[in-house]
């Protein structure tokens, strides 16, 4: 267990109607001064998110799909870990990947798996995906293949190599 004690502080607070307002707006702003200032900033996303399932109930529902398909700390870990390491050959060395699909569960696995590998993932939209790509220099850009609209196939970038590989099924909570 870590304590950091930190200086004290004093509230300016005027004696009036509006004065539990502003004491209770500046007791906020020290809480949150106080939590990112004793937060630890030498770890990676991944990590983080571990210690967030550590710090909470792992089997917290931390994510909910329109189609009411939930995921809880555990799985989404334990999803990232297994898919990270199902695409890690196909990845290969890039460094930059882009993400296109929509936004659910799937994507959700999709970040976090890119995490676990130490890439960044950069998170592409169908508008204007060719200027996307090319401004943050993406190297493979993984997508759904049955995005409304887009083929990841025609993507006709010449640094890109799309790679197809969300499944179609929403992943169930058990699995």
């Amino acid at each position: 267990i870590d304590i950091h004690i930190l200086p004290s502080c004093t509230f300016e607070v005027p004696l009036n109607k509006s004065s539990r307002t502003l004491a209770s707006k500046q007791l906020y702003e020290l809480m949150v001064n106080m939590a990112i200032n004793t937060t630890s900033t030498n770890q990676t996303l991944f990590e983080a998110l571990i210690e967030s399932s550590k710090n909470n109930n792992k089997k917290h529902i931390i994510a909910t799909d329109i189609f009411g398909h939930n995921i809880s700390y555990a799985n989404l870990i334990k999803k990232s870990v297994k898919y990270g390491q199902a695409i890690q050959k196909l990845l290969g060395d890039k460094k930059i990947i882009g993400i296109c699909m929509p936004a659910g569960l799937n994507f959700l696995i999709s970040f976090w798996s890119l995490q676990y590998l130490g890439k960044t993932a950069v998170i592409l939209s169908e508008e204007k995906i060719n200027e996307q790509i090319n401004k943050s220099k993406t190297e493979i850009v993984l997508c759904a293949k049955d995005f409304d609209n887009l083929e990841c196939p025609s993507i006709n970038v010449s640094n890109i190599k799309p790679v197809k590989f969300a499944r179609r099924r929403a992943y169930p909570v058990n699995e």
